[in-house]
């Protein structure tokens, strides 16, 4: 029969003192009980494990064969079961962030940099927004949510990263030209030009065909409610489920639509567009990220949370720099 996990450490002991006596006194228990632990361990192994030779008790070369496997595995489990060292750690899955598409845009580049300075091998799939479950947390299929800050389970944690503002988006389009400037269809009405060059004023705001976001397709939301507010309406061509599509298709068609600051200033850098600060007041957006409790302590997952903070500090950091 197999030795009881319970009995390796009387052995560990009994192996390296080679004295049932020394090995009571440092395990705490009597010597009895360490001598009817040998016992237990010699007809567990079929080995007589220590032997008397005089005034000593020498290893039986079984013993000694089991004395080196003790200290090898039973070193490596204490060290897997003890208190972490602060350091490197390696990557031994994929790590998982949900969050919409912007999030991938914005954060990936800086995670990366970050994520290099405390993990080898990182490995970052960037999941799309689905129900945000905290089942898929449990279960380890996710590993972090990105984006505005919900309530959520008792079994979730939470940590703010930074606040952001919703601003709008539009095809940058010269005064008195007819048509956007990235090529999409043949022209843009005179009207909409002439409001896409000039300063946004709620008139103008609503003049002009609108880009929707809404991944569950519902083009209402939080601008039409503060349009609704103040007694108009805006005129919504398209609803596409994401900031950068709805960037794309505004530049494509001489359009208007909006996104958080940090996601349309990484957008303008890149595409013919025009950020602006919308003319009435929105709420402010608090991003953050959530996990489950059960991986509070994980090393690898410490390192991805601390990461994905830097990284942020960094994003804040650019668009306080390119700030309207």
């Amino acid at each position: 029969m197999p030795i009881p996990f319970g009995m390796l450490h009387y052995l560990e002991a009994l192996l390296e003192h080679r004295s049932v006596s020394k090995a009571a006194e440092v395990l705490g228990i009597s010597a009895p009980a360490m001598s009817r632990a040998l016992q237990r361990c010699r007809d567990a192994v079929g080995d007589a494990l220590l032997v008397r030779t005089g005034n000593a008790m020498v290893l039986t070369p079984r013993a000694e064969e089991i004395a080196h496997e003790l200290r090898v595995h039973l070193g490596a489990l204490r060290v897997s079961l003890g208190p972490r060292r602060a350091g490197r750690v390696r990557a031994d899955r994929t790590l998982r962030i949900r969050g919409d598409t912007s999030v991938a845009l914005v954060l990936a580049a800086p995670l990366a940099r970050h994520l290099a300075q405390r993990v080898d091998d990182a490995d970052v799939a960037f999941l799309a927004e689905g129900e945000e479950d905290v089942e898929s947390t449990r279960e380890g299929r996710v590993d972090l949510d990105v984006g505005s800050m919900d309530a959520t389970s008792a079994e979730v944690r939470q940590r703010f990263l930074f606040e952001d503002e919703m601003v709008g988006v539009a095809a940058r389009v010269a005064a008195g030209d007819s048509r956007p400037s990235v090529s999409g269809r043949d022209s843009v009405d005179p009207a909409s030009a002439r409001a896409l060059s000039q300063e946004w004023s709620l008139e103008c705001f609503c003049a002009i065909g609108h880009v929707a976001v809404s991944r569950r397709g519902i083009p209402s939301g939080p601008i039409d409610a503060a349009l609704g507010g103040l007694g108009v309406a805006r005129r919504i061509e398209a609803c596409v489920p994401d900031y950068v599509t709805a960037a794309f298709l505004a530049a494509e068609m001489g359009l208007v639509t909006y996104a958080p600051r940090v996601v349309a200033r990484w957008l303008e850098r890149r595409l013919d567009l025009r950020v602006f600060r919308l003319p009435f007041d929105v709420p402010p957006i608090r991003i953050g990220m959530s996990w489950h409790a059960r991986m509070q302590e994980d090393p690898l997952h410490v390192a991805l949370r601390q990461s994905v903070v830097d990284a942020s500090a960094d994003i804040a950091v650019l668009d306080r720099r390119d700030a309207l």
